[in-house]
C-alpha cells in the first residue's frame, strides 16, 4: 500500500514538473526598449539573429523601437545579448542567446521611416518579415525558416532560404531574385506592379502564384508539371513583352509551378 502511494506521489511529482517545464518553455517574456539616442534618419539596416525571428516594419512614432521576445526554458531576458549601434547611418543589430535552453529569441524593429538604401538580414533557424518597407537594395537569407515580404518595394532584391518558404505579398521590385532549396515560393498579387521583374527558382519544391492582375509569366520545369487554374499546361497564354505587366521567370527542378488567376 505504501509502495503504491509512493509510486502515485512520484507520478504526480513528475507530471507537475512536466507541466511547469512546458509552461516555462512556451511562455514568452518580452522587453521593449525605445532607443531615442539613435539617429532616426537611418539609411540602412543590418541584422543578425541566431535561432529567432526578425521583423522590420514602419511605425508612426518618431523614434526607433527595438522589441525582443525570448521564448524558452528558463528564459531570462537579462541573459540575452542584444547589441546595436549605428555607423555611417546604418543600424547594426546583433541578437544571440548565451545558452542552448532558448527556443528562440525574436526581434522586432519599428522605424520612423520606411525608405532605406539597403536592408540586410541573416537568420539561422528562424523567420524574416518585412512590412511596408522600401529599399534600394535588400539581401535576406534564412536557413530553416520563412521569409515574407508584404507591401514592400525594392529596386533590387536577393532572397535565399534552405528548407523553408519565401512569401511575396503585394511587393514590387525592379528586379528581385528569390531562391529556395527544398521548399516553396508563394507570390500573391492583388495590385499591379508594372516594370517589375521576378526571377524565382526552386530546387525540390513548388512555386505558387496567385494573382488577379495580368502578368507575363514564363515557367520552366525540370522533372515536374505546370498548372494554370488547376489544368496542366506547357506555357501561360497572354504572356509576352508587354512592359505594363509584371514579369515572372519561374524555374523549378523536381516540383510544380501552379498559377491561379483569382479573378477568372
Amino acid at each position: 500500500m505504501i509502495r503504491k502511494s509512493l509510486q502515485l506521489a512520484l507520478i504526480i511529482f513528475i507530471l507537475v514538473i512536466g507541466v511547469v517545464a512546458v509552461a516555462l518553455f512556451f511562455y514568452p517574456e518580452r522587453v521593449e526598449s525605445e532607443i531615442a539616442s539613435i539617429n532616426p534618419d537611418i539609411k540602412g539596416i543590418y541584422v543578425v539573429d541566431i535561432d529567432g525571428n526578425v521583423s522590420i516594419t514602419r511605425d508612426n512614432s518618431s523614434t526607433l523601437h527595438i522589441t525582443v521576445y525570448a521564448r524558452g526554458l528558463l528564459t531570462l531576458l537579462s541573459n540575452i545579448k542584444v547589441s546595436f549601434y549605428t555607423s555611417n547611418d546604418i543600424l547594426y543589430v546583433y541578437v544571440r542567446a548565451p545558452i542552448n535552453f532558448f527556443q528562440s529569441v525574436n526581434i522586432c524593429l519599428e522605424l520612423p521611416t520606411n525608405y532605406f538604401k539597403n536592408v540586410t538580414v541573416n537568420v539561422i533557424n528562424g523567420e524574416i518579415y518585412l512590412y511596408n518597407i522600401s529599399s534600394r537594395l535588400i539581401y535576406l537569407e534564412s536557413d530553416n525558416g520563412l521569409i515574407k515580404l508584404s507591401s514592400t518595394n525594392v529596386s533590387e532584391g536577393y532572397i535565399f532560404t534552405s528548407n523553408g518558404v519565401i512569401n511575396l505579398e503585394n511587393s514590387g521590385a525592379n528586379f528581385l531574385n528569390a531562391v529556395v532549396r527544398n521548399g516553396e515560393i508563394i507570390l500573391n498579387f492583388t495590385k499591379n506592379y508594372p516594370n517589375s521583374t521576378y526571377l524565382i527558382m526552386v530546387s525540390n519544391g513548388n512555386i505558387k502564384v496567385y494573382t488577379n492582375v495580368p502578368m507575363n509569366i514564363f515557367p520552366t520545369v525540370d522533372n515536374g508539371e505546370i498548372y494554370l487554374n488547376g489544368e496542366r499546361v506547357s506555357s501561360i497564354p497572354g504572356s509576352g513583352t508587354n512592359s505594363s505587366k509584371p514579369v515572372i521567370h519561374a524555374l523549378v527542378g523536381n516540383g510544380e509551378i501552379q498559377i491561379y488567376y483569382t479573378n477568372s
